[in-house]
């Protein structure tokens, strides 16, 4: 057995399950991690929300494959366990143009069905209007259901005091992207190496097609992604680095 595995034998895990964009996926998290990142973020985000009596928006930011989406579903049942029942989660996946938008559109490179997930396969001007509109009024969001492979409108509304919003593009330093920043409160980044993001894509594409065609949609369309939000991203408040062994590590 090596070093790695035992390490993240000796440490102490809390799991749990959270239906994410119509699967159930498993979160693992170290209880070092939760408290000592985690659990300090929701604390401190409470004390922003008490210092601004207003809605605190705040963005999870993340490339492909890093585990945002489930990060924030954890952190959304964390908060209540600490007795916060005014934390929500949503991501802007669901600000996807739908199928029958992409399969007619193109982007530099192609058609943008073949390379959904970059950031010209999302409506941005729709993402942006409802992110500042967020920040005064309640409202139903839209969501991305990975079964249907669509966005569904008005799926979830939003209305708590202090919202997570999680997403690719939303710390990317490209126009008209940057331009989000100035609705959020609080930004958090979070990367891993791009090999374990590799890995992580390609058997998630293969769970729905051949193994052939998910690392042909790697290098299509998600390493491209996984690249640019690496290489082209603002500064964030947090920036947690995700190793390969599922441990944050707060740089």
């Amino acid at each position: 057995m090596n070093c790695v595995k035992i390490r993240r034998l000796a440490m102490e895990w809390v799991r749990d399950i959270f239906t994410i964009n119509g699967y159930e996926v498993e979160a693992s998290y170290t209880k070092e991690n939760i408290t000592k990142i985690f659990q300090p973020l929701l604390k401190h985000w409470e004390n922003l929300y008490a210092k601004k009596k207003k809605r605190i928006l705040v963005f999870i930011a993340a490339p492909p494959a890093c585990g945002k989406s489930t990060l924030v579903a954890f952190l959304e049942k964390l908060a209540k366990d600490m007795g916060y029942d005014n934390v929500q989660g949503i991501g802007m996946d669901g600000f996807h143009y739908p199928n029958d938008y992409l399969d007619f559109h193109f982007v530099k490179g192609g058609l943008l069905r073949d390379v959904k997930g970059c950031p010209e396969s999302f409506d941005y001007a729709k993402l942006k209007d409802y992110i500042e509109n967020s920040k005064t009024s309640d409202l139903a969001w839209p969501i991305y259901d990975r079964t249907l492979h669509n966005p569904k409108n008005d799926a979830m509304l939003v209305n708590k005091d202090i919202v997570l919003l999680e997403g690719n593009y939303l710390l990317l330093d490209e126009e008209p992207w940057r331009d989000l920043k100035q609705y959020c409160d609080f930004s958090v980044f979070l990367y891993g190496d791009e090999e374990m993001l590799e890995k992580r894509l390609i058997e998630r594409k293969a769970k729905g097609t051949t193994m052939e065609e998910a690392i042909a949609f790697y290098k299509r369309s998600d390493q491209k992604n996984v690249q640019r939000v690496l290489t082209h991203r603002l500064k964030a408040d947090c920036v947690l680095y995700l190793d390969a062994q599922g441990v944050y590590t707060k740089l």
